[in-house]
């Protein structure tokens, strides 16, 4: 078996039960007034993210190198996009 199929078998493990587990927490969050976020929280959410998006390259880079570069091109220029915007709004309701 290919690297890139092992990574995103191996990165998709991880992801998928914290994915899980965060989606589970956050109904629960739902039953009270206030929820804390707590640093093994957003520990636990980096890694399910990360590894879901590694899970993903891999997945596209072992089908197709290019499919996987042109993944990665465009989650960058999508990042960009929503941490401009996440600014605007910031900005737009600090002033209002």
């Amino acid at each position: 078996m290919e690297t890139a199929a092992r990574i995103s078998i191996v990165a998709w493990a991880v992801a998928i039960p914290l994915l899980a587990a965060l989606a589970m927490l956050n109904v629960a969050q739902e039953s009270y007034r206030y929820a804390s976020y707590p640093l093994y929280l957003l520990i636990a959410r980096a890694i399910a993210q990360g590894s879901a998006a590694v899970g993903v390259v891999s997945a596209f880079w072992h089908t197709w190198m290019p499919a996987g570069i042109v993944l990665i091109v465009s989650s960058v220029a999508a990042l960009g996009l929503y941490a401009t915007y996440r600014r605007r709004l910031e900005k737009d309701n600090r002033a209002g």
